[in-house]
Formats: structure tokens, sequence, C-alpha cells
């Protein structure tokens, strides 16, 4: 009987660190493509989009849902427009290859596109607008436990 225990004991110990490798493996790769693209989103003259590191824009549309609750969190009125341009960008692709989404939610999701004409209050609305619908929906799209697929909601 304490073989047992041992047994399942080392198999639960084995689980759980391969369960915090693939979460930290995901962790740093998501905060560091962030941090990347923090500081090189650039706005494209004449365009109505950016330009960025692609490969950190690849690295994070890869991550799927595991890097909707890192968008949100650095989705704030403060960070530079070229990033709320590219983050919120990249949340409404991410969460739209979730799962369907209803015409309410989508719409919503397409008011909270932050652009360069937005002045400062409208980004602000916006990204608190963002995280109230974050509080509200984030859990339909993301769990955090599941670490091993960047497709929760799908």
């Amino acid at each position: 009987m304490r073989k047992l225990f041992l047994v399942l004991g080392g198999m639960a110990a084995l689980a759980l660190i391969a369960w915090s490798g693939v979460f930290l493996f995901w962790h740093l790769r998501i905060t560091n493509a962030l941090r990347k693209l923090e500081s090189e989103a650039e706005y494209l003259p004449n365009v109505a989009g950016y330009s960025g590191p692609m490969e950190e824009v690849e690295k994070l549309q890869r991550a799927g849902c595991r890097a909707l609750p890192y968008l949100v969190e650095r989705s704030v009125a403060s960070q530079r427009p070229p990033f709320l341009t590219a983050s919120t960008l990249l949340f409404m692709e991410i969460i739209q290859d979730q799962k369907s989404v209803s015409a309410i939610r989508e719409h919503l999701l397409f008011d909270l596109l932050i652009t360069g004409a937005d002045t400062p209050d409208s980004r602000q609305e916006k990204c608190d607008a963002l995280h109230a619908w974050w509080r509200r929906h984030g859990r339909d799209y993301h769990q955090p436990w599941r670490v091993w697929t960047g497709r929760c909601g799908g």
C-alpha cells in the first residue's frame, strides 16, 4: 500500500512540475513578446494600422488564449498609442479565433479598437471598457489552468 502511495505521489509531483514548466514557458514567451511590441510598435503612415516586430506578433498569435489576460493587463491608457492599437487588434483576432462570438459581443469588441485618431480620454474609456468586458466574459475565452492549449474557448 505504501508503494502505491509513493508511486501516485511521484506521478502527481511529475504532473505538477510539467504543468509548471509549460506555464512558465508561455509566461516568459508572452511577456517578452509584449515587452518588445510595447517598445517597437509604430503607426504606418497613411494606413489604418501599425507596424511592429512581426515575430513577436506571431508569438502572441500562437499563444492564443494564453495571451489574452496579458493583453488586457497591458492595455492601459498610459501606454503608447501604437502599442494600444496593436494590443487591441491582437486581442480581437485571438477572441474571434477562439469560438463564434455573439453579435453583441463582437460589436462591442470592434468599439474597443484603439486607433491613432483616439483622444487620450477616448483611449481611457476604451481601456476601461476592455477591462470590464474581460471581467464579464474572460472566463468564456480563457481558463488559466489550461496552459497546454491556446484555444480554451474553442
